[in-house]
């Protein structure tokens, strides 16, 4: 009986620290947890950059081969451009699992397998980005040798009619953004107001670039194409207007003219801009400033078709290339500022959180099922002793070692969802 005691202690002590394994394993992954920002960001590069690959391969004769991107400037320079310090791109061909174009030229057209035994992590997250796209951690040597996280995102380039398919990643320190939350933290304005959205417009401003840098791209490689031509080019048209976050999109105005070539809105495609003057003058305060070919950005206020008026945020970037009829266009990227509420960042942009509320929710009903089979234990423990309720030894040993076996498991499942999220 002695020792069915000592059994019985035992159990409850493992129950009643159980929430402290809880939040030394919530520790452990709060370094990735807060990385949110840097996330987003990688992603949203990620995305972009393949979308100005694809563009730029549309281009390209349908027989161009891997050497001869690899002696292309133009095109090296979209695939390994820079992000954050040290961040850089690659391709990869998924059909032979390596490596066509890297920053380390010794890397491409190798069986990388050899790694796999050093850099585990590494490994698996290559070998799963191959087949489809995907984001995730891993552990490299900086350069001090000291193992730290680097975050990835891949992207497949889906291949036109005898083309290849490639796929595009995208890999970064996090340490390279480190101070990327401290400097988008609420900023005071005038009149007492305050800038809330100052990672939000990094990231539209980044958007309009791109989608700039797109059509750029497009424009060189069919230089006989004017504006109606664009416009009835259902594959110009997918870049010229696409997705800003969760509600906001891309437009392309004559910068000239200052009429909208490219909306979701059919409405306001062909639409003089000038006309919005009076209707919308904080639009078309940002809007008028880039008549000639300058680029502007601000806050406005904008009509919804019901009536309503909320605030947007917009930044217009200059394209630096004309149609073949001599238009100029600029590229507007516009969101609804309520998308982020008046709070800090990584609070509140829910796109940026759902992995990790994903996480809390787990975490609180683990506490909760050790709470139950704390009192469960308990109770039985005062209802055998009281005679009440008579357990044999076996009973009783078979009772503590299913509820050891549950608490090891907790912890473990605790542990690798933390970590993983």
């Amino acid at each position: 009986m002695r020792y069915l005691k000592k059994l019985f202690i035992f159990i409850l002590l493992m129950l009643l620290l159980a929430p402290f394994s809880f939040v030394l394993a919530r520790a452990s992954g709060q370094e990735v947890e807060d990385n949110s920002v840097a996330e987003y960001f990688i992603k949203n590069k990620t995305e972009n950059i393949a979308r100005r690959i694809d563009v730029y391969l549309s281009a390209l004769p349908a027989s161009t081969s891997i050497e001869e991107l690899r002696a292309d400037e133009e095109f090296k320079k979209i695939v390994f451009q820079k992000v954050g310090k040290n961040g850089y791109g690659s391709l990869a061909d998924p059909e032979t699992n390596f490596l066509v174009m890297h920053p380390n030229k010794n890397l491409e057209d190798k069986d990388l397998s050899f790694m796999q035994n050093q850099y585990p992590d590494w490994w698996k997250l290559y070998r799963e980005s191959l087949q489809e796209d995907k984001c995730g951690y891993y552990k490299w040597p900086d350069a001090d040798g000291q193992m730290v996280n680097k975050y990835l995102c891949s992207r497949r380039l889906k291949a036109r009619p005898g083309r290849r398919d490639y796929v595009f990643a995208l890999t970064a320190y996090l340490e390279d953004f480190s101070n990327l939350m401290a400097t988008d933290q609420l900023l005071p304005v005038g009149q007492g107001g305050r800038d809330y959205f100052a990672f939000a417009k990094k990231a539209i401003k980044q958007k309009a670039e791109d989608v700039a840098k797109q059509i750029e791209i497009y424009l060189k490689a069919h230089p006989d194409k004017t504006v109606k031509d664009l416009q009835a080019d259902s594959y110009f048209q997918g870049i010229a207007v696409q997705v800003v976050g969760q509600t906001g999109y891309t437009a392309v105005t004559d910068y000239d003219t200052l009429i909208c070539r490219f909306h979701k809105d059919p409405k306001i495609v062909d639409f003089d801009l000038h006309l919005l003057a009076d209707k919308l003058p904080g639009f078309w305060a940002i809007m008028s400033e880039t008549k000639g070919g300058r680029e502007a950005d601000g806050i406005y206020d904008w009509q919804e078709a019901d009536g309503s008026v909320k605030k947007k945020y917009m930044y217009i970037a200059i394209v630096p290339a004309r149609t073949a009829d001599g238009a100029g266009l600029s590229v507007a990227a516009t969101t609804y500022l309520d998308e982020y509420k008046e709070a800090p960042l990584d609070e509140n942009i829910s796109f940026f959180q759902e992995a990790n509320m994903g996480a809390a929710e787990q975490i609180n009903l683990l506490y909760w099922l050790v709470g139950v089979l704390s009192v469960f234990v308990f109770i039985l423990f005062l209802l055998n002793k009281t005679g009440l309720i008579l357990l044999g030894r076996n009973s009783v040993l078979i009772f503590l070692g299913v509820a050891l076996i549950f608490i090891i498991g907790l912890f473990i499942i605790n542990t690798f969802q933390v970590v993983r999220e």
